[in-house]
């Protein structure tokens, strides 16, 4: 059975890879052993969360060293959907940049906001 004293080791040592965790950069060795600590605290029933407690480490990053996706899952784009309002109108060439990047061309202004209104979008 292994004791604290490697993950504390292994705490000490991310912890002087450098003062920010967004800069980290790990050795071969490092990750290694690491994930093969991980591996078997896993199995054996601890959660990533509590293993990245221990260690200092980021849960994406080890979720990343163990090969699995975050806890959440992946999160993917839901794509684009084409959709007709019927009964709009083309008035004037108007484009509106909405959020996450949406972008509405050739409707007018209350067309613009009937269409966010039905994807339940704030204008």
């Amino acid at each position: 059975m292994e004791t604290d004293t490697e993950a504390e080791e292994l705490r000490g040592e991310i912890a002087m890879l450098a003062t920010h965790p967004k800069a980290r950069r790990y050795s071969p060795a490092l990750r290694a052993r690491v994930t093969a600590w991980a591996r078997t605290k896993v199995a054996a029933g601890a959660s990533v969360v509590s293993l990245c407690e221990r260690l200092g480490l980021g849960e994406p990053t080890l979720h990343k060293f163990l090969g699995k996706p975050p806890s959440g899952g992946v999160k993917k784009s839901a794509g684009f959907k084409r959709m007709k309002l019927a009964g709009a109108t083309v008035v004037e060439r108007v484009v509106m940049r909405g959020p996450c990047g949406t972008t509405v061309e050739g409707l007018s202004l209350e067309g613009i906001a009937e269409l966010f209104r039905r994807l339940a979008c704030s204008v």
